[in-house]
This record gives C-alpha cells, sequence and structure tokens, in this order.
C-alpha cells in the first residue's frame, strides 16, 4: 500500500461541535408525497410525465440529451399529482409531486449486470447516465452521454475522499460496513474500466485513516491506488484545495477540478456506481446524515430522494418553531439553505439544523465560552474538551478591521484577505486587487468565520472579483490559457464554473 501524508496550506481545524451524526443508520418511513426536484440548469426540456399520470419507482421522468446533465428517476411508484416551481435550494425549479403508493417495485436499469467485466467501457457509462448517478461529485462522471463537461477519456485523476473537514461529517463507516467495502472497491474498478488512463487517489483524514488497509486487502489486484492521508482541516474539500494537496495542481477560483481533468467524488458516490452497474438500481435514494445541535439525534437516514425536510424533521427536532431553525445542505460555511418545506435532492449527504439566533447574548464578551469555537484563544473551549455549539449568531457587531491576520493565517488561497477586502469596500477596485490575488479567493468563507471584527470579509472579495469581470479587467481566457483547462466549449459550461459563472456560496454561520 502507497500512503502518503497530504499538505493542507492554511485552513482551520473545525472539531468538537455538538451534533455530529453517529453511526446509526435507520430507514426513513415513505411519505405520502415526494418532490422530485428537476434540473437546475436553464433548459426548456419539460419532464416525460403529467398530472395524472401513473409513475414507477426508477422510472426516468426528466431527460436532456442536448445538455449537461443525467437522467432524473421517480422515486417512488405512485400517480404525479402536479409539475410546479417551488424553492430548491435558493432558486426556483420545477418539481414532481408524486403521491406514493405501498408497492416496492422498483424498475431497474437496462443493462446492468453482475458479471460487468465482459461489458465494454461504452456499455458501462450507458449504465451510469441512465441510472442518474452520473450526476454525482463535484462535477458529475463522465460519460459519453454529456453528463460532464469532459469525456471519460480526457480524465487524467480521480480522487475519492473523506477528509472531515467540514463542522459536520457523515460517518464514513456507514457506507463501508458489512457489504460497504465490496460495493466501494468494485465501484473504483468500474470507474478505472471507463476512464482508464486515470490514476485513482483516495484522500481521508487522520480520523478515518484507518479504512486505508481494509481498502487495500479488498480492492482488485489489478487496480492501483495512492492513499493519502490529510489533516481534518476546513477548506480540504474543495476541489483546489484538494487537488492541490493530494496531486499539486493547482486550480483557479471559481473552476472545478474536472477543468483540469479530475474527477472529485464522495464515497457514497462510488457505492451508488456499484448498485447501478451490478444491481441495476437508479439513482432514487440516499442515505443523509442528520447534523447539528437542533436534532434531537443525530443519526443517518436511509431516505427517498425527494423527502421533504419536514417529513424528516417530525419528531427530530428540538425546537417547535420552525421559524427559530436555519436548514443549510452539507456545508455550515458554504451550504445552500432550504426551508423547511424543501425536498432533499441527489447531492445532499448532511443535513444540517442549526437554531436561528437573532439577538445579542448577554455580556457575551465576558464568558469564559465553555462551548464557543474560537481561532485564537478567546475561549476556554479552545483548550478544554466540552463539546462546542453553532448557531448563526455572529456573536458580536462589526467594528473596523484590527488587523490581526486571523484571515490570512485561515487562508487556503495563500492571499491577503484584510488587504483586499478595503478595495471593495471604499469602491477603489483596479488592477491592484488583481495583483494581490483576488481571483485566487475560492469562496470557502473561513476569513469571515475567523473574523474578529465580524467583517463579511467572504462576502467583499466576491463583490470584487464579480465588479472587476465586468470592469474587463480580467478575462476568462486569461485563466483558460494560463492553468490549461478544458471542458470550456461553448454550451457545455454548466458543470464546470468559472469566474464568467462564478459558484453562488453562501456564509451561514460565523464565529
Amino acid at each position: 500500500m502507497k500512503l502518503l501524508n497530504g499538505k493542507i496550506s492554511g485552513g482551520y481545524e473545525l472539531k468538537q461541535f455538538k451534533g455530529q451524526p453517529s453511526q446509526e443508520l435507520i430507514v426513513q418511513v415513505l411519505p405520502e408525497h415526494l418532490y422530485i426536484p428537476l434540473s437546475k440548469t436553464d433548459t426548456k426540456i419539460k419532464p416525460f410525465v403529467r398530472t395524472g399520470d401513473k409513475v414507477s419507482a426508477g422510472q426516468i421522468i426528466w431527460q436532456d440529451d442536448d445538455s449537461v446533465s443525467s437522467p432524473i428517476h421517480s422515486s417512488v411508484n405512485g400517480i404525479v399529482e402536479s409539475v410546479k416551481k417551488m424553492d430548491y435550494l435558493e432558486q426556483q425549479v420545477s418539481v414532481v409531486k408524486i403521491t406514493s403508493t405501498d408497492s416496492t417495485e422498483l424498475e431497474k436499469v437496462p443493462g446492468f449486470t453482475n458479471d460487468w467485466r465482459k461489458l465494454g467501457g461504452k456499455d458501462l457509462e450507458k449504465i451510469i447516465y441512465l441510472s442518474g448517478t452520473s450526476s454525482l461529485g463535484s462535477s458529475g462522471i463522465p460519460t459519453g452521454f454529456k453528463s460532464s463537461v469532459i469525456e471519460p477519456e480526457d480524465v487524467q485523476h480521480i480522487i475519492i475522499h473523506s477528509t472531515d473537514s467540514e463542522v459536520f461529517n457523515p460517518d464514513v463507516s456507514v457506507f463501508l460496513k458489512d457489504d460497504g467495502v465490496k460495493k466501494f472497491t468494485e465501484g473504483l474498478s468500474i470507474l478505472a474500466k471507463i476512464m482508464g488512463k486515470a490514476s485513482i487517489h483516495i484522500a481521508m483524514s487522520t480520523n478515518t485513516s484507518t479504512w486505508f488497509q481494509v481498502i487495500d486487502n479488498a480492492v482488485s489486484d489489478n487496480l492501483s491506488i495512492s492513499f493519502h492521508k490529510t489533516k481534518a482541516k476546513y477548506p480540504q474539500s474543495h476541489d483546489s484545495v484538494l487537488a492541490k494537496t493530494v496531486l499539486n495542481i493547482d486550480i483557479p477560483a471559481n473552476y472545478k477540478g474536472i477543468n483540469k481533468g479530475i474527477v472529485i467524488l464522495g464515497i457514497q458516490d462510488v457505492c451508488h456506481v456499484y448498485e447501478a452497474v451490478v444491481e441495476g438500481k437508479p439513482l432514487t435514494e440516499k442515505i443523509v446524515a442528520l447534523a447539528g445541535p437542533v436534532f434531537n439525534d443525530n443519526i443517518h437516514l436511509s431516505l427517498k430522494v425527494g423527502t421533504l425536510i419536514s417529513d424528516i424533521s417530525t419528531g427530530r427536532l428540538l425546537l417547535e418553531d420552525k421559524e427559530d431553525i436555519r436548514f443549510i445542505n452539507n456545508s455550515v460555511l458554504t451550504g445552500k439553505k432550504s426551508n423547511f418545506e424543501s425536498p432533499i435532492g441527489r447531492n445532499t449527504e448532511v443535513l444540517i439544523a442549526l437554531e436561528e439566533k437573532r439577538g445579542q447574548d448577554l455580556m457575551f464578551f465576558a464568558k469564559p465560552g465553555f462551548k464557543k469555537d474560537s481561532f485564537s484563544n478567546t475561549f476556554l473551549a479552545k483548550i478544554l474538551p466540552f463539546k462546542k455549539t453553532i448557531n448563526t449568531n455572529l456573536n458580536g457587531e462589526q467594528r473596523a478591521c484590527l488587523s490581526c491576520g486571523f484571515c490570512q493565517n485561515v487562508c487556503p488561497a495563500g492571499i491577503l484577505p484584510n488587504v483586499l477586502f478595503p478595495y471593495v469596500e471604499r469602491d477603489r477596485l483596479d488592477e491592484t486587487a488583481v495583483q494581490y490575488g483576488i481571483f485566487k479567493c475560492i469562496d470557502c468563507n473561513l476569513c469571515t468565520y475567523v473574523c474578529t471584527a465580524k467583517i463579511p470579509i467572504a462576502a467583499y472579495l466576491k463583490e470584487g472579483k464579480k465588479k472587476l469581470l465586468e470592469d474587463a479587467y480580467v478575462k476568462e481566457d486569461d485563466f483558460i490559457n494560463s492553468y490549461n483547462l478544458i471542458g470550456l466549449k461553448a454550451g457545455r459550461q454548466q458543470v464546470g464554473c468559472s469566474p464568467m459563472q462564478p459558484k453562488e456560496q453562501t456564509n451561514e454561520a460565523a464565529e
């Protein structure tokens, strides 16, 4: 087994927070209604079903072969009640509402087989595409069916990660216990056959790296894997940071690993590949971790895609008023907000529930801070083994920059956020901000999190990049040529992000 130690520049270890998901896995009761989100791209393709239609679990209800996308399936057997717009991850998308029945029958993916090694790469690609599994990962799994912005032969590296770098992380043992290791390692072999030129890398934090030997013992003899032990420091799981840590490859801000020929997937994603090819399962189910101090029991749920947060949360919340709760997908610092009546989509792995704190804690600055996180040594939680809590309160009012240097210390891009944000704040943007590296910012929001003056630094930098692009201080061709980026052909930019199409992120919680 080849084991390498990955090093991250900057970053911050977000540890010991109350509300971490346990290893417990429960099957969610099938709700009466499911709401299947359709493609978020600006496409005119309508769903294949209409109100009143009878649908089967696993049936394709939306597909667009002309855009970068993957088919979407009905998660249940039932009747289509409506096709309408609703809020989903901070935007309006079309949603198919289905009234479910008790039937457990599942429409299998055409071509699946236990004897998959006899299939050619194109046959495997088709199964993965038709299953919808090709939508997973940071930018989709490349197939010959426009499921990603590059083709399988363009892939140079595959990185599978479980870096434990977020405030709340799913427990990797939930996916790898029992027959999980077999699914995972065989899924790796399937991906290796499709993307034959790619080297395979598995990156795990020191907390989960005990699985390295188990995986190495189970993997096929002809499959070469590099194992990388990483520090559990945020934002290790971001594409640009992961590529730098594992491969020493630079990716410009707002682009993805896919634009450098790197496919980045989670462990559950690889297991879904196995289930699609070997078992014929379309992507209709997910395992989602319930995290955060507002859930009364932080477990993992096996649920149908399209299950509403309200159905998941019933009987599982410590707060009664939903207005006092903020639900966030996947990441406290960059995840999208969801409302109480939002559905769970195909790329949700962690559902976080935080208390929506609006008021100021009385004399908070004079308290020892047994349960508060701090980059400095301000609070005792920094040195004592107490479980820390997190909510949406800033715990202080914005003040003038103190030049403490905390944002510089944690910045994974190696820039000077405290020097850059005043250019935006005072509307004095010019080439100087570009020279100081504003376009290296990856929008991880860590600078805002550690700021003792409560300045929304990340928001300023994001606004600055947008204005500089509008004023043509930087052009997309500069990035494409400098970094030899791929997958940016006209009409195929839905998945690969670029400065011309900034990746929208939100700063959900601060120190």
